[in-house]
């Protein structure tokens, strides 16, 4: 069969008038492997030059993602995960890991990035709401599929990302149940005598679980009446336990209200009674809930979690109810109490109101009261002004005979 080379392509015959270009495309970013274009045209040899012609100008400008890789959506989102592991924290690149090679991957994984389309996407999307996915996790698993192809545009594998184009289930803002308050009380007296401390921290200061349980004593100040949340424990699949920065990575100091200082007053005594007599002291640093007498390590997180759900059941407190409800106890009773959205966005550890809003709007009470007296005021006054009836101007002044014949 004829063939020939024509300008950085080359042209082969494959039968009657049919013929085969193919043109050098680059090396590919991801493996480094030569890449090729090849493309089939029927016509004339005159034709087929002029065919590859066009697809050299083509392949170098880009266009048809020629420029781009070969690697697979699968590839891409290893890489990128790889490339965030030491940004993200170490929850929420698990949490990504998990959700790109149980979901992701084997839903659109074998497709090349450059061949990916909106309706890949969207077709991929509607099969995992037909598995009855929450809304919530299949935004999660867009915002990696969408965080990778941004990656693989600066990279120059394609030119363009479909998964901003692609079309998502609707956000709900899952809705807030705070305990009532004698629920929390209840729970706080039917616990062991730490889990109660730690019930009344939490539920008086609307901190994480986390936060408060890396709670070290330097932290608390008893006589200020006061303490800071600067970290957060965080527990891997691994079972490690790590301390991290809180979510805003910014440090608060909260006040306490005095039945909280009383407590933690009575449980540092009590936690210098045991190590006493085990013939230890509390370290200066040691944490305020501990297996240690010296307190020297933390509870695992979770610890208190499953702690939380043997004494709800045990007092008759809701199953719906987590621990993790404490924190919109704490949000929605200061928020009815009047406390500033501010106020209550700082002691949360939003990292800014509009959070706290987003969250708990429909609990924040009516505070404009003074301008619907005000209105209401304005509006009596505009009763007395209205059109006189029949035989009134519209000053309200009455026309008589006398008048009209002055």
């Amino acid at each position: 069969m004829a063939r020939g080379e024509y300008g950085g392509g080359s042209i082969r015959q494959r039968g009657e008038n049919r013929w085969e270009l193919r043109v050098f495309a680059g090396r590919d970013p991801a493996t480094q492997r030569l890449r090729y274009v090849s493309r089939s045209v029927r016509g004339s040899r005159k034709a087929a030059v002029a065919a590859l012609a066009a697809l050299v100008t083509e392949v170098g400008a880009g266009d048809g993602g020629h420029k781009g890789s070969d690697a697979t959506v699968g590839e891409l989102v290893e890489q990128w995960l790889e490339l965030r592991r030491e940004t993200l924290s170490l929850t929420t690149y698990e949490a990504y890991l998990g959700k790109a090679r149980y979901r992701l991957i084997p839903g659109l994984g074998s497709i090349p990035v450059r061949k990916l389309t909106v309706r890949d996407i969207d077709v991929f999307y509607r099969s995992l709401r037909e598995k009855k996915l929450a809304a919530s996790t299949i935004r999660q698993i867009h915002n990696i599929l969408a965080g990778s192809l941004d990656q693989a545009v600066r990279w120059g594998w394609r030119k363009d990302n479909p998964a901003r184009w692609a079309t998502l289930p609707p956000a709900r803002q899952a809705e807030v149940r705070p305990p009532a308050p004698a629920e929390v009380m209840a729970a706080i007296e039917g616990a062991d005598p730490e889990f109660a401390v730690f019930v009344r921290v939490a539920a008086a200061v609307g901190s994480r679980r986390g936060e408060v349980a890396a709670l070290r004593w330097p932290a608390v100040d008893l006589d200020a009446g006061e303490l800071v949340i600067s970290k957060g424990l965080i527990e891997s699949k691994t079972g490690a336990i790590l301390e991290k920065d809180t979510k805003t990575h910014q440090a608060r100091r909260i006040a306490l209200d005095a039945g909280t200082v009383a407590a933690l007053r009575a449980w540092r005594d009590e936690c210098e009674r045991r190590a006493a007599l085990c013939g230890a002291s509390v370290l200066p640093d040691g944490y305020v809930f501990s297996p240690q007498p010296d307190g020297s390590l933390p509870w695992r997180p979770y610890r208190w979690t499953s702690a939380w759900r043997r004494l709800r059941d045990r007092v008759g407190i809701d199953k719906s109810v987590r621990l993790h409800d404490l924190r919109h106890f704490t949000a929605t009773r200061l928020l009815d109490a009047g406390v500033p959205v501010k106020t209550v966005s700082g002691r949360l550890g939003h990292a800014r109101p509009a959070t706290t809003l987003n969250i708990y709007a429909h609990f924040v009470p009516a505070t404009d009261r003074l301008a619907a007296d005000a209105m209401g005021r304005i509006l009596s006054l505009g009763d007395s002004l209205r059109p006189a009836e029949s035989g009134k101007d519209g000053g309200g002044v009455e026309v008589t005979d006398a008048l009209l014949d002055q």
